[in-house]
């Protein structure tokens, strides 16, 4: 049974996409294609294109892909709903999350932007999650060990206790 490209399930040439939307619905069908080892940088730079192309052309299109656009929104209200609300399949109050971020220097290297707004948004519903007596505690791993972040949700990033100083990470 042939594959019918109207479906919006269905796989179709690159051309044939009507904006960025489906254009990343077809990103989702074959990330191998579009995504060779799986790489977000690989995906940023196709969005940051994307978007380019959109303002040279003086294409109006809505695109929800920049920091605080819709996407940003949704990431928030989603992860706001996990650490806030909960709940982690019956666990008692004051239970919460913990995010793993590793390798994050490559990332922040990258897209330095994103990365930045991403730790602070997570500052952010942390902050909200205390309220409800949850915890929110995010690690982030670096293999750079000269990183440096703006403050997140208004606070400085730091480094554990043993590897305060910068000799002790070298």
């Amino acid at each position: 049974m042939p594959i019918e490209n109207d479906s919006p399930s269905a796989a179709k040439h690159w051309q044939e996409c009507t904006g960025v939307h489906d254009f990343l619905e077809q990103v989702r069908l074959l990330p191998g294609m579009w995504l060779p080892g799986g790489s977000l940088q690989t995906l940023e730079s196709m969005l940051v294109g994307y978007r380019v192309a959109l303002g040279v052309h003086a294409v109006d299109e809505p695109f929800d892909f920049w920091n605080g656009g819709k996407f940003s929104q949704w990431l928030d209200d989603c992860l706001g709903d996990v650490a806030c609300l909960g709940p982690y399949d019956g666990s008692p109050e004051g239970a919460g999350l913990v995010l793993v971020l590793t390798d994050y220097d490559r990332f922040a290297a990258a897209c330095p932007e994103a990365a930045h707004a991403v730790l602070d948004l997570i500052a952010g519903q942390a902050r909200r999650a205390s309220v409800f007596q949850r915890r929110v505690i995010c690690l982030v791993h670096s293999n750079d060990p000269g990183i440096r972040f703006d403050p997140v949700g208004a606070m400085p990033v730091l480094w554990n206790d043993k590897e305060w100083l910068d000799a002790a990470r070298r």
